[in-house]
């Protein structure tokens, strides 16, 4: 492992400019590798900012103490920054999760990094806090505002540093931005800790902090240890990755939740229907778009007098094939820990993964049966999702 470059605060400032007014450019070339030293120092530092805005409104008593909670003073400065740290390593898991669902890297390093670049807002929030004791309308507005920005950040690191499907994190950002979770995954942690140490005085207040920095130092050691354990294997096997692999088995246990957001009706979806469907989308490469009457033409051999008809076809598969996968994500979160969960349903992402599911099983109308010919006959349904994806 490299030795640990000098922090660049001039690179900092530059790099923080660069995310705020060119994302695009910035999550492009943003660094996955180089350990988690550097982005931490980054996640202190945009605590810090963060914390002296804090401050300086809970002083002036306007704000309304948004960020920190109940917490006054310099115990503000000081949780601020706590729940930074906290905050930069549960934001990285949940970008992580994020990132995997939209066939992204699953390494956490680089999710890691895309999480503290997106807590440049940290500070931009904590300072438009001012407005609270101005007018509260004008405070959710501009709030608002910062949130579907922070989405949009959002997006560029899922596809352009962590290589997720653009469609897919488009059609999360559409689930993120009902409910802006975006904002939650990088100041709702410094407001949950904050709260919990309201209405104490200055030791145990001091107490409750040295706790807090134990147990953000043993989930530091903890991320470390666990991520030395895996780089290794995962840069062994990261070309062999195959983002369209079949679950292992079948995701029953989800599978009970889904019954019922699927269709009642007969089943749109069978093997044969697959094998004639990837045959048509063959022969279609052949045609641009230009050739309406030669791509009829060509349907017509396959069965499909209506283009409607296969168009539902390829709807239904592409549908089936992102269900199943949601239920996979899914079935993994309810499969995972008390805490973990607990963690999953205060980020709402427990809802996010039901949408994931009920969507594609809503859009394409599919029944239960649909879905275990769908896996059941999974690389023919791969190959039409293949083709979607391009």
């Amino acid at each position: 492992m490299e030795e640990s470059k000098k922090f660049d605060f001039q690179k900092f400032i530059d790099d923080s400019k660069n995310a705020l007014l060119n994302p695009k450019e910035h999550f492009a070339n943003l660094e996955t590798k180089g350990g988690i030293v550097e982005p931490l120092i980054k996640a202190v530092i945009y605590g810090t900012v963060a914390g002296l805005f804090t401050m300086i409104w809970s002083y002036m008593y306007i704000g309304g103490g948004s960020i920190i909670g109940g917490a006054f003073g310099f115990g503000a400065f000081i949780v601020t920054i706590v729940g930074a740290v906290i905050g930069a390593f549960i934001g990285g898991v949940v970008v992580l999760i994020l990132s995997a669902i939209c066939s992204g890297s699953t390494d956490y390093e680089a999710n890691f990094r895309v999480a503290v670049s997106l807590m440049v807002i940290f500070p931009i929030s904590a300072f438009m806090n001012v407005l609270g004791g101005i007018s509260s309308a004008l405070s959710t507005i501009v709030s608002l505002a910062i949130n579907l920005y922070a989405l949009y950040m959002l997006y560029y690191g899922l596809t352009l540093t962590l290589k997720g499907k653009e469609q897919s994190a488009k059609v999360m950002g559409y689930v993120l931005g009902g409910i802006l979770v975006f904002f939650i995954v990088i100041g709702l942690a410094t407001r949950q800790v904050a709260k919990r140490v309201t209405g104490y005085g200055g030791k145990r207040i001091e107490r409750k902090l040295e706790e807090m920095q134990k147990a953000a130092e043993k989930i530091a050691d903890e991320m470390a240890a666990k991520y030395g354990e895996i780089e290794e294997e995962m840069e062994e096997t990261s070309d062999k990755v195959d983002k369209y692999a079949r679950p292992e088995e079948f995701p029953s246990l989800a599978a009970e939740k889904a019954v019922g957001w699927v269709s009642k009706d007969n089943p749109v979806i069978s093997a044969t229907m697959l094998e004639n469907l990837v045959e048509a989308t063959e022969a279609l490469k052949e045609f641009d778009k230009s050739q309406q009457e030669e791509m009829a033409a060509t349907l017509l051999t396959f069965g499909y007098d209506d283009p409607q008809k296969y168009a539902a076809d390829y709807i239904a598969t592409i549908s089936g094939f992102q269900a199943i996968k949601g239920m996979e994500a899914m079935e993994i979160m309810m499969k995972s820990s008390e805490q973990e969960q607990k963690v999953a349903q205060m980020y709402t992402l427990d809802q996010m993964l039901e949408s994931m599911v009920k969507q594609p099983l809503i859009n394409g109308k599919l029944t239960m049966d649909d879905l275990h010919t769908i896996y059941n006959n999974w690389d023919l349904a791969a190959k039409i999702y293949a083709y979607s994806d391009k």
